[in-house]
This record gives C-alpha cells, sequence and structure tokens, in this order.
C-alpha cells in the first residue's frame, strides 16, 4: 500500500517535490514485508461492486475473528455513491455508518433534531422516567434548553422579536413542561391570544404523539411534526418556489427518511423517546466535521464515508470504490471552461484526494471500479480513472467475485450452519 502510495505523485510533480513514505514493517530477515497484494476489481455495475465489498468484508471477517466491523471502511468521491451502499449493506444485515456532516449540519435538520430532542424529553415526563427531583437534562452534551429556545422560532410557535424577548425572562426554560406556575406566567406575559395558541399548539402536538406513543415509529412522529406544526410551510407558502426552497423541504423530509432506515435497522420495538435518543446519538457522530472522535464510539459499524471526511483516519480494510473518470477526478474538469493551469490545479487535488484514499488502509485495500452504473439517476459507461494508470502492476491483484464458486460455497456453508 505504502509503495503504492508513493507512485501517486511522480510523474505530476519534479523529483524534489515528492513526499516518499518509508514501509514501517519488515521480515524476520530484514527484508521489507509487502503484506497483501492491493486487489483491484471491475464490477458490473454499481450494485455488484458493493456486493463485492460486502462479500469481502464477511470473509476477511470470517478467516480473522478479531476484526470488528470498524475496522473496515468503504470511501467515495461523492455522496450519490453512499446511497447503494446503504441499501445492500441494509439488505445483508451488516452494520454501517454513514458519515455526511455536511447533511446533518443543515438549518433544517438540526431544526428537526430539536423537535425530537424536545419530544424526547416531553415523553419522559409524560411517562414518568426521571427520578424526582428533576434533574438539568442534557442531551449529547446540549442541554435540552437551547433546544427549547429553538422552538420559539419555529414552527408553531414562530414568535416575534417582543414575544422572545418576553420569553427571554424564562431563566430555564425547561420548567415550561415541568412547572405549572411557570408556564402560567409565560401565558399571561403574552398579551396576543394567537400568541398563546401557537405555544399551547406545540404542547398539543406533542402530547398526542406520546398518547400514542407505543404505535408510532420516528419517522411517523417527525412526519406529525412537520404537518400538524406547519414546518414545511414554512418553506411552501410562497407562490414562486425557488431550488433553494425546494431543497430546504427535500432536506426536512429526508431526515423521516433517515429515521425510517435507522429504525429498520436499529430500535426496534423500543420506546419512542429511547428510539430518539439513539437516534440522535447516531447523529451527532455522524455530523461531526471532524470523524476523529466520532470513531471512538463503542458501537461497531462499517464506516461509509467521503474521502473529504476520511483525512487523517486509518483502518485496517479499505474498498475505495467508485474509481472511475468523470467520479475521480470528478465530472467538471471535462465540461467546464477553465484554463489550462486552473484545470492541472483541480486534477492535482483530486490526485491528492486519490492518495488519500490509498493511505488510509493499514492492512488490506481493494480498489473498484464499474463498467456501467447509474449516476445521478441515468445510466452512465464511464472509463476506469487515470489515477489507477500510476500504480505498478506487480503490486496488485485482479479481484474475482464471480469467479471464485468453490470458495463462496464453502463461505455460504459454513455461515448457514454455524
Amino acid at each position: 500500500i505504502i509503495t503504492a502510495a508513493n507512485e501517486v505523485f511522480k510523474k505530476s510533480k519534479p523529483k524534489h517535490l515528492v513526499k516518499t513514505i518509508e514501509p514501517i514493517k519488515r521480515k524476520n530477515d530484514g527484508s521489507l514485508d509487502f503484506g497483501d497484494a492491493i486487489t483491484v476489481y471491475k464490477a458490473k455495475d454499481e450494485t455488484d461492486e458493493i456486493n463485492f465489498c460486502a462479500f469481502e468484508m464477511e470473509r476477511i471477517k470470517q478467516k480473522n475473528p478479531d476484526l470488528k466491523w470498524n475496522d473496515f471502511a468503504i470511501l467515495y468521491r461523492a455522496h450519490e455513491q453512499s446511497k447503494v451502499a446503504k441499501k445492500i449493506l441494509e439488505s445483508k444485515k451488516i452494520p454501517y455508518i454513514i458519515y455526511n456532516p455536511h447533511f446533518w449540519q443543515r438549518k433544517e435538520v438540526q431544526d428537526i433534531c430539536s423537535y425530537i430532542k424536545v419530544l424526547s424529553f416531553y415523553i419522559k415526563l409524560h411517562k414518568k422516567v426521571f427520578e424526582e427531583p428533576m434533574p438539568m437534562i442534557a442531551i449529547e452534551g446540549s442541554s435540552i434548553e437551547s433546544d427549547i429556545k429553538r422552538l420559539y422560532y419555529l414552527p408553531p410557535v414562530s414568535f416575534s422579536a417582543i414575544e422572545n424577548e418576553i420569553m427571554s425572562h424564562i431563566f430555564h426554560p425547561y420548567k415550561l413542561f415541568t412547572d405549572g406556575k411557570v408556564l402560567e406566567d409565560m401565558l399571561r406575559r403574552l398579551t396576543d391570544e394567537n400568541s398563546k395558541k401557537k405555544f399551547l399548539k406545540l404542547f398539543e402536538i406533542f402530547s398526542d404523539i406520546a398518547n400514542c406513543e407505543p404505535q408510532m415509529s420516528l419517522s411517523d412522529a417527525i412526519g406529525y411534526i412537520l404537518e400538524k406544526g406547519g414546518y414545511l410551510d414554512l418553506y411552501q407558502k410562497g407562490a414562486f418556489q425557488t431550488e433553494q426552497v425546494k431543497e430546504s423541504v427535500r432536506f426536512a423530509l429526508a431526515v423521516k427518511e433517515e429515521a425510517a432506515d435507522f429504525e429498520g435497522v436499529r430500535g426496534g420495538n423500543l420506546p419512542l423517546y429511547e428510539k430518539i435518543d439513539m437516534f440522535i446519538e447516531s447523529i451527532s457522530m455522524r455530523g461531526k466535521s471532524t470523524e476523529q472522535s466520532a470513531l471512538k464510539t463503542v458501537n461497531d459499524y462499517v464506516n461509509v464515508m467521503s474521502l473529504h471526511a476520511a483525512k487523517g483516519l486509518e483502518f485496517n480494510t479499505v474498498f475505495f470504490i467508485g474509481l472511475e473518470e468523470n467520479i475521480l477526478p470528478i465530472k467538471h474538469f471535462s465540461e467546464e471552461k477553465i484554463s489550462k493551469k486552473e484545470k492541472e490545479k483541480r486534477l492535482d487535488e483530486e490526485r491528492r484526494l486519490f492518495y488519500v484514499g490509498l493511505t488510509r488502509a493499514k492492512e488490506r485495500l481493494f480498489l473498484t471500479y464499474a463498467d456501467t452504473r447509474k449516476w445521478y439517476g441515468k445510466p452512465q459507461q464511464f472509463e476506469p480513472s487515470q489515477f489507477l494508470n500510476c500504480l505498478p502492476g506487480k503490486l496488485l491483484d485482479k479481484g474475482s467475485f464471480a469467479v471464485g464458486f468453490w470458495e463462496k460455497f464453502k463461505y455460504f456453508f459454513v455461515k448457514l450452519f454455524r
């Protein structure tokens, strides 16, 4: 792996600028231990590509029982590639986590997270989960109070600046849910009857969900909040919907889909408030701008992430997928009217990302590309990435998924009866 990485910049940079990493491992006789060859696999399509990754992960785990799922990583250039990985890993019941900081840090996503955090708090009060006296509640290190304050600005409450000034007199907003006198005092301060109704509407929504809690899924609870609370109306009420507005709606609805996917893998028949807490914990890991602290979790998942998110991390075994022209290097090089110098600069950045992908692997590295793939909904046929040409053939091994029938048969036979 290290020897291959050293070849990436050799033809594109002067010798004195090429950084060379020395292999660390040596055999007992002092000679270099090159380890396993790098496997290059040509897939029929994107489904075959991820099926190959899943098969190899399970095969390696079977041969190396000490390995955990979080010793494996699937790395990609564009988040579009994560959709197939998600679908296939779920179907094979392989635990995974997709890191996508850009998605989880969106305002719409954070808004919905605040709704369900406060909902979880409300249900715990409703079910008397908390011990007395009432503690200051914190979820993922963030006080519940900041989430309650966020709801002041969101439907159905949507307080004005003056009303928010009135609410600032409440030093502990969580007491609106735990102390009837604090709630009465707040309603008394709000002179506008419509404002009182809007705030009580939030309680009504939470109460409806809490009363249906045993039967209601997390995704249904989010859908109920979005519909009854009028959150989507915030973006859809305009006569003309811009692309930005449509994108905001898509992101909000995507959280509901993420919740449904999450429940399909985890959660089961747990109470709704426990599912919310687990979902929020999952989001806190996937939403960090750097994943290093996220990966210290005790939970055991295959790491699925972009090359940018993987910087600074290492994994025992890496599957570097989608190594095709127009994906890595990314497509805009052939379409944008840019200067030759700018084009070379961007190509160098893509080459650095390729280098990052190679050097995330400590023991095993699999490089994959597909003959055809659906790319943003359209069937495409791309050439193998030009970056593969810089890797010496003697370091590579041709991956086989369709031909290794006997090995597959033994693997599935053992898995069936163990």
